[in-house]
């Protein structure tokens, strides 16, 4: 096949991402992350940022004795193609998130504390409490 496009996000909610593929003059196939059923299986988080610069912000998630994960909220990166805005992260087995943090693109940060792992979680501009 010749293909055109990829684009990547969690379609069935599982925290594992997923792949879509196109082709040229082809069908698109869907790729579904099946990992192997690990004992005991990986912790992960999603997020998902709301309001004004959500795209373009950067996500932190922290945790104990580790230093923070960071990723940009994006939907660019393949032709033709737009990747899922909520982002993944993987936390092994890390059992709680010290928080995540948000830094948005004109600078402000956030910061929500309490979430919980292997779940998504809607951060919404101006709900957090002030990351220094």
């Amino acid at each position: 096949e010749v293909s055109r496009g990829a684009a990547v996000g969690d379609l069935d909610n599982d925290g594992a991402p997923d792949l879509v593929v196109t082709n040229n003059n082809g069908p698109v196939r869907v790729l579904l992350n099946r990992r192997l059923r690990q004992a005991p299986p990986p912790t992960w988080v999603r997020v998902e940022l709301e309001g004004q610069g959500a795209l373009g912000g950067s996500i932190a998630v922290m945790l104990e004795g580790e230093p923070p994960q960071w990723r940009r909220a994006h939907t660019d990166g393949s032709y033709l193609s737009a990747h899922d805005p909520r982002l993944l992260f993987g936390l092994g087995q890390a059992k709680q998130l010290n928080g995540i943090g948000v830094r948005w693109p004109d600078g402000t940060r956030e910061v929500w504390r309490g979430l919980a792992p292997r779940q998504g979680h809607r951060l919404r501009r101006g709900t957090g409490t002030l990351w220094k």
